[in-house]
């Protein structure tokens, strides 16, 4: 018999305080690893107890399966709705349908329907369903209540339930701890915003280059090597591109994206979860449903401005299996910077992302310290004296006092460029800058920094031979 974990026993009874104080959509948001799926299947168990009806709704085939399979697991008898599957059984009273299918075929009487991935259903394919469905219950589930372009899900749901948080899930052995590496911060101050993310053709041109390749190989063979592993591109060709680096390093690599055969690509991922080779690079088709726990490395490179993106993918090798101890996450997109680390607490909320005050603050990532030597990506506040993987120790800085009862004094414009100027000399490292970056209120701190860092670099270079 599974058991169930304390904090799911608390969703669920969360869930149903909700529906019993009047919200008929309901969202549950539980990290990667708390078992939304668990969580979800419990109340169907008891909904279907009471002769209720049922239908969970998912967008693609790995998430109707894997749900399938914890049915069975609890003896939940249900039919599946989805194209040419064996296991069609309309008078079930649970059914697990696609939402593609959903559209084009007779939609089931249901008293609770459930959405997976739940951070999706402001598509118009699932809205169409909230229409059809408004008479009955709405459950969703996501580890991240946001849509792509930082709006919240308050159009459909009433109420949230928050499960357990990521940094809780670690500690109970149920996920691993993340190890970064954050060799590369992408100069993106100038790209366009579509969509509430940046321009896909000019992200794909920034990243599709030899030397960044080349490092995300040169990194993985330095920090991961042997690792099962999933690389996140910015375009098919960049991924493509990836993959004959690796090949052509003698590491076995493979590519998917969204046209590849459907028996290829199920070849594919069977030929990955075998062991049958180490690297698996796609754009855009596993940041959600892929679940593989022995996955132990993850290339992130695709910057992008969502938190969502960026989660689902750092969440698909943070699963544990035997022998697993940690998951080595190689930050190439400058993500970790963007939006903290993986393990930070966030405040969900049904309005969405926090937007900028009047004052032009916002909410922004916690600041992340590059070690110069191994480029471990680190908080100073949990590790102030040294990097937790090489040793190196970290440079002091100064604590600047403030005296409360000092008179103001105006500073005229020459003093304030030259304090300015001084500030700029001082600070010396990426990290240092992009403090300086914050503290200015720069509106992108650490691309501000990135490209300071170039101009030095390359005035190194330029005058190297008269030094």
């Amino acid at each position: 018999m599974i058991k169930d974990r304390d904090y799911q026993i608390n969703a669920i009874q969360g869930v149903r305080n909700a529906i019993f104080n009047g919200s008929k959509r309901v969202l549950v948001q539980a990290s990667t690893g708390a078992g939304k799926t668990h969580i979800a299947a419990r109340i169907i168990e008891s909904a279907v107890n009471k002769g209720k009806r049922v239908l969970f709704v998912a967008h693609r085939k790995e998430i109707i399966g894997q749900s399938s399979v914890k049915l069975d697991s609890m003896d939940i008898e249900h039919g599946i709705i989805m194209a040419d599957h064996p296991r069609y059984k309309p008078n079930e009273l649970v059914q697990v349908a696609s939402v593609q299918t959903l559209r084009v075929r007779h939609k089931p009487k249901a008293d609770i329907v459930f959405f997976d991935e739940a951070h999706l259903s402001v598509s118009k394919s699932f809205l169409d369903l909230v229409e059809h469905y408004k008479e009955s219950i709405i459950i969703g589930l996501t580890a991240t209540p946001v849509r792509t372009d930082g709006r919240g899900l308050g159009e459909i749901y009433q109420h949230m339930t928050q499960v357990v948080p990521m940094r809780d899930l670690i500690d109970l052995g149920f996920l691993v701890q993340p190890r970064v590496f954050a060799p590369f911060i992408p100069n993106l101050g100038n790209f366009k915003v579509v969509r509430g993310d940046y321009d896909a053709t000019q992200v794909a041109a920034e990243m599709d280059k030899s030397s960044i390749t080349g490092d995300i190989v040169k990194h993985w063979k330095q920090h991961a090597n042997g690792r099962s592993t999933i690389c996140f591109a910015s375009s098919v060709a960049h991924s493509q591109h990836i993959v004959d680096e690796f090949n052509a390093n003698g590491i076995i690599a493979k590519h998917l994206d969204a046209k590849t055969p459907a028996h290829l690509r199920d070849k594919i991922i069977q030929d990955f979860k075998a062991g049958k080779f180490n690297v698996l690079s796609n754009m855009g088709i596993m940041i959600e449903g892929f679940d593989h726990p022995a996955t132990s490395c993850v290339i992130l490179a695709r910057p992008t401005q969502s938190v969502t993106i960026y989660l689902q993918a750092v969440g698909r090798g943070m699963r544990p299996a035997n022998g697993k101890d940690d998951v080595i996450i190689l930050d190439h997109a400058g993500l970790t910077h963007s939006h903290g680390f993986v393990t930070d607490e966030r405040e969900w909320s049904l309005d969405g992302r926090k937007k900028k005050s009047k004052k032009g603050e916002s909410d922004k990532a916690p600041a992340v310290t590059i070690c110069e030597s191994c480029f471990c990506a680190y908080s100073r506040q949990e590790h102030p004296n040294a990097c937790p993987e090489c040793g190196k120790v970290t440079e002091k800085r100064a604590i600047i006092e403030v005296d409360a009862d000092a008179e103001l004094v105006e500073i005229s414009p020459l003093e304030i460029k030259a304090q300015k100027r001084v500030e700029l000399v001082q600070a010396r490292t990426l990290e240092e800058l992009i403090d300086l970056g914050y503290a200015r209120n720069y509106q992108y701190p650490v691309q501000w920094a990135q490209r300071i860092i170039e101009q030095r670099n390359a005035w190194k270079n330029k005058n190297r031979g008269e030094l």
